[in-house]
């Protein structure tokens, strides 16, 4: 198992936001996270990346402990992530947005500005790979354009790119629908299918869009109240009476009830 949770927590306080879940992320597929607003989801991926500390338990990639570990160790072991709300610079090109996150790979020094050369050579290399990942993903032809220009759906893709360009082992991808229409929604399960497939990545996804869910993947796990009340495959986890209950109990009928 790539990523391992063991009796994983965090307290703030009296409140204990994430409670002793353990689980598994297999290398090579999808997992999806999924509870209602409050459940936990966001709070589990900032104690991946290193945002949070864990109260106790134990976080481990490839078999190595992350409790303790800074987010920018985390961020170089092959963890990235995208956020909930849309973090690109409107002002900027596709291409540029992109080449900020190729800052970890490259890793250019202080010192390097005073080498003749130098400053051309790294940006050099910070837009040849961006430029690769632009094309692996069909994102080469918006690569001119200011992000400001971008429909909400070519702007989520745009910031995954960026993600993806330090060439992580895992992507974390916090609500990629949120705000999407349906088209907009069917092109991203396409997207992170060929994340996975075509690029070799194991994606952990936290998503309150139960149809895409249900399309994109290999295993599910479910939090409440910071618990996890239930992990496997789809239709055994959305079946699962615990679930239903859940998400009836936090006014999600419509939603949950959509899709099944």
């Amino acid at each position: 198992m790539i990523l391992e949770f063991e009796q994983a927590s965090v307290h703030f306080g009296g409140v204990r936001a994430v409670d002793q879940v353990s689980s598994q992320i297999e290398e090579g597929k999808i997992t999806s996270i999924i509870g209602p607003n409050g459940a936990g989801k966001t709070t589990l991926f900032n104690l991946i990346t290193g945002a949070y500390k864990l109260t106790q338990g134990d976080i481990r990639f490839r078999g190595k402990s992350l409790a303790g570990l800074s987010a920018h160790v985390i961020h170089s072991l092959g963890i990235a992530r995208t956020f909930q709300n849309i973090r690109l610079f409107s002002s900027m090109t596709v291409l540029e947005n992109v080449m900020i996150g190729t800052h970890s790979k490259l890793k250019p020094k202080v010192l390097d500005i005073f080498v003749p050369g130098a400053f051309k050579r790294i940006e050099g290399n910070m837009t040849g790979l961006a430029e690769e990942v632009l094309a692996s993903l069909d994102l080469s032809p918006k690569a001119g354009y200011h992000a400001s220009t971008l429909s909400y759906g070519e702007q989520r893709r745009v910031e995954i790119a960026r993600a993806l360009v330090s060439d992580p082992e895992i992507v974390l991808l916090d609500e990629p629908s949120a705000g999407m229409n349906v088209r907009e929604a069917k092109e991203l399960i396409e997207f992170i299918s060929r994340i996975n497939k075509e690029l070799g990545k194991t994606v952990i996804v936290i998503e309150h869009n139960m149809r895409v869910v249900r399309n994109i993947s290999d295993k599910i796990i479910v939090l409440d109240h910071g618990c996890k009340i239930a992990d496997g495959v789809p239709e055994e986890v959305l079946h699962n009476p615990k679930v239903v209950e859940a998400y009836l109990g936090h006014s999600k009928l419509t939603t949950y009830a959509h899709v099944m």
